[in-house]
């Protein structure tokens, strides 16, 4: 089925660049659930946790959308636009350049109804305790985590008197976070445990959190302060996400990957939007700092809760 005939029967007269943005949703979504594929081909089952480390998607997203702050303030927003573009072919020759066998998989005898699939995906899930509470958790993270994007701009803007480059450059930290993340997802996990080192991974993130609504004081010291989050923030989430995606694909069989990917994303995807519904009327209502400081506590407290009723049999999964 083409992607644009649902929206399109919502929404005939549709605004311009619909159309264009509905393909990219469509590829993001293809993508978030094709990768898992990717690097379990190319690596061991052995190496998984260190191809996930290396393919963090969080690894190169700060680091980019800070580069794209400082090219809108020195050459203008359609320069970014056109090196964002640039990316995209190279990454594509990149993925191309590529020469690892690949064994495709068996096709089915009878290929079921994508409802079937659909529901099959969701009931793994569910039915797995480790799944759901990693599902549970994420849904909980993105909701709270989506008042965050919403406001995280506006507030850096308006609140706190940041300029395009000082704001691309402040997110630009999350990136090296991601990357000290990777290097240390690992040895955590070594020191901690896998449950231990996913629970406060995120409980800690969402502590540090807190440091963006409690920002004030001279512009260096509020840049400072939210510097310190994201290179903290996005290193735990990265350390996070790379062992949580490691569990999941070791504790699903492979006939389900796919469909518990897509299920995941799912839970986090389709309830983030109305966390940003939400996020946007708090902060009209109590306030941007108010509502970012519930963000912090629930995104990090509640997320973790969840996370309580991983069975301390996930210690024992060999990433």
């Amino acid at each position: 089925m083409n992607p644009l005939i649902v929206p399109l029967k919502i929404c005939p007269v549709a605004p311009t660049g619909v159309a264009a943005y509905t393909d990219q949703i469509s590829g993001i979504v293809l993508w978030s659930v094709l990768w898992l594929f990717g690097i379990a081909a190319l690596v061991s089952v052995g190496a998984i946790l260190v191809g996930r480390a290396t393919h963090s998607p969080h690894l190169s997203k700060g680091g980019i959308i800070g580069l794209a702050g400082v090219l809108v303030q020195a050459l203008t927003a359609p320069v970014a636009i056109l090196v964002d573009s640039l990316s995209f072919v190279v990454s594509a020759f990149s993925l191309a350049a590529i020469r690892q066998p690949e064994t495709m998989p068996a096709a089915p005898a009878e290929r079921q109804p994508i409802g079937h699939e659909i529901i099959e995906g969701l009931a793994a899930v569910w039915h797995e305790p480790a799944l759901r509470a990693l599902a549970l958790s994420s849904g909980t993270r993105s909701f709270f985590g989506n008042f965050i994007g919403v406001l995280y701009a506006l507030y850096a803007i308006r609140e706190l008197g940041f300029g395009a480059a000082a704001l691309g450059l402040t997110i630009a930290m999350g990136g090296v976070g991601d990357l000290l993340g990777a290097l240390l997802a690992q040895p955590a996990v070594q020191r901690f445990g896998l449950r231990r080192t996913l629970i406060g991974a995120t409980l800690l993130g969402g502590l540090i959190s807190l440091l963006v609504p409690l920002a004030r004081g001279p512009l260096g010291l509020a840049i400072a302060m939210l510097m310190t989050s994201q290179l903290l923030g996005d290193g735990l989430r990265s350390i996070f996400s790379i062992h949580e995606i490691s569990l999941r694909q070791a504790i699903t069989p492979d006939r389900l990957l796919g469909r518990v990917s897509a299920s995941m994303n799912l839970t986090a995807g389709g309830i983030g939007p109305l966390g940003a519904l939400v996020g946007g009327f708090l902060g009209g209502a109590l306030g941007i700092r108010p509502t970012l400081a519930l963000a912090a506590l629930g995104g990090g407290i509640l997320s973790a809760f969840w996370l309580l009723r991983l069975p301390a049999t996930v210690d024992d999964e060999n990433h």
